[in-house]
């Protein structure tokens, strides 16, 4: 299965919510309890400074955004969320989702918002946590 990284479009939001609202019904690894409502993705998703999806077959499979990991003097420091289609898990779309990641942190350093030394470490734990969720 070829996985094809690329930045987010308007017409991905309601995939990407799917995604997104599965990890969070499975409880695991995502803090909120509420789910993305549906009309609400372009300002769950507008409010990140990237969002990428994982394509194959001409299917979202998953995504991933980057934001400020704080405000104020922490605002320089990124974080990542990644969310997986659990009928794509087991076939590496995490792993190609960190590697990109990690390359769009200077992107999005570029606009001022998060310092790129920040990425590896966090895509680091990252790809750990999506390894245990693949298998």
């Amino acid at each position: 299965m070829e996985v094809l990284v690329r930045q987010s479009r308007d017409s991905d939001l309601r995939e990407m919510a799917r995604i997104w609202n599965i990890v969070v019904e499975d409880g695991e690894a995502f803090p909120q309890v509420d789910t993305i409502p549906e009309g609400g993705e372009a300002e769950f998703f507008g409010g990140f400074s990237y969002c990428a999806v994982a394509e194959s077959e001409g299917r979202i499979v998953g995504m991933y955004e980057i934001r400020p990991n704080n405000v104020g003097r922490c605002g320089h420091i990124a974080n990542a969320s990644y969310a997986v289609d659990p009928e794509a898990r087991g076939m590496h779309v995490g792993r190609a989702l960190v590697l990109d990641s990690q390359e769009h942190m200077a992107v999005v350093v570029a606009d001022g918002d998060v310092d790129s030394r920040a990425g590896a470490a966090v895509t680091a734990v990252s790809y750990t946590h999506l390894r245990a969720h693949e298998t």
